[in-house]
């Protein structure tokens, strides 16, 4: 966006067309560690792409003239509303066409696809805005070899927080081995991480949590068994019901869980959300008997994500109980095991949901 406001304000909007198209057109991009160009995409997707930033652009240039937007004139003090609002209608026409592309493609509500990357987007805004006027107040300077002193570290810039992506990822990936390593021990565990990354989302989302705090939940999340791994198969298999003694070395895991967390920097910080995710809001939990706020709530959304997804799948001591069921025992222990405002949001993604399978 930065090249396209840029060269709307520089040059003019047909010649920005052309740009964007070859942009659009031949850019490559890497997902999954494969390369995705021209040569082996579906022509239609290559052509949507080229469409949409086209109509985008169309409209919001548009708008840019109405609000008396002119073009090859550099006094920020004429063109900075006309530039917010071409920015603006160019974002949000953009997102509106991917969103209602998502809505064909896999049936997500369009306001949904929009909640969820509206704020990004409105991020970007802010972000590349101010980068597309400076690219046009060092050409205004010093001709195209201003846009190029600017354009150099804006590149550099990019790089690196592709290469900070890419650590991220590797983190990620990292993280989620030592939940698999879990459920490699555990056959009757296999998927329940992820299962309870994606209810604790669902809550945090409904909670109003931060983009950065839906992530630390999510490796909270995945990280949430990880103490199983000091606690003997013969116990996690057992098809009967526990003894005390074998109940109480259940109970060790959270710690068990915190100890290994706390050792590794990077995991740090979902030490004690894995120590007391088996606290109870009440005070009955364990390992050490919290209660209310002395929990963290990162934790008690975790407690009610595991919970449902336990009793949903097959023990070794039971079958899996109904969506119905578990719902009933959710309400019961509303105010008791649950958090009050965790079970009210969880209730509110189920019955939002439907369905009667978990």
């Amino acid at each position: 966006f930065t090249i396209t406001l840029s060269s709307v304000l520089i040059l003019n909007p047909l010649a920005t067309m052309i740009i964007v198209s070859i942009g659009m057109a031949f850019r490559i991009l890497k997902i999954k560690d494969r390369y995705y160009h021209i040569l082996n995409a579906p022509f239609y997707k290559t052509l949507f792409n080229v469409s949409i930033m086209i109509i985008s652009l169309l409209i919001s240039v548009q708008a840019y003239e109405l609000f008396g937007g002119i073009y090859r004139n550099f006094d920020i003090n004429i063109i900075l509303l006309p530039v917010i609002i071409l920015s603006v209608v160019f974002f949000l026409l953009n997102y509106f066409l991917m969103c209602f592309l998502l809505h064909l493609w896999s049936g997500i509500k369009i306001s949904t696809a929009i909640a969820q990357n509206v704020k990004m987007g409105f991020l970007n805004i802010i972000g590349m805005v101010p980068l597309g006027l400076i690219m046009v107040g060092a050409y205004n300077i010093y001709g195209y070899l201003g846009v190029l002193i600017v354009f150099g570290p804006i590149m550099l810039a990019r790089y690196s927080f592709a290469m900070y992506f890419e650590m991220k990822k590797a983190y990620l990936n990292t993280v989620k081995a030592l939940s698999l390593a879990i459920e490699a021990k555990d056959k009757y565990i296999e998927g329940h991480s992820e299962r309870v990354v994606k209810y604790a989302e669902k809550i945090a989302r409904k909670m109003h949590f931060s983009e950065s705090q839906i992530e630390s939940l999510k490796i909270s999340s995945l990280l949430h068994d990880i103490g199983k791994i000091g606690i003997p198969e013969a116990i996690l298999d057992k098809p009967g019901r526990l003894t005390d003694e074998e109940y109480s070395k259940i109970k060790e895991h959270p710690v068990i869980g915190a100890n290994i967390v706390s050792n590794i920097e990077a995991l740090r910080g979902s030490a004690d959300v894995v120590r007391y995710h088996h606290e109870h809001y009440d005070g009955t939990g364990y390992p050490k008997g919290l209660s209310k706020d002395e929990v963290p709530m990162d934790a008690y959304i975790i407690a009610i994500a595991d919970a449902f997804d336990a009793m949903c799948s097959d023990r070794p001591y039971r079958k899996a109980m109904t969506r119905e069921e578990a719902i009933d025992i959710i309400k019961k222990e509303r105010g008791k095991q649950f958090h009050p405002a965790v079970v009210d949001a969880f209730l509110e993604i189920l019955d939002s949901e439907g369905g009667s399978r978990c």
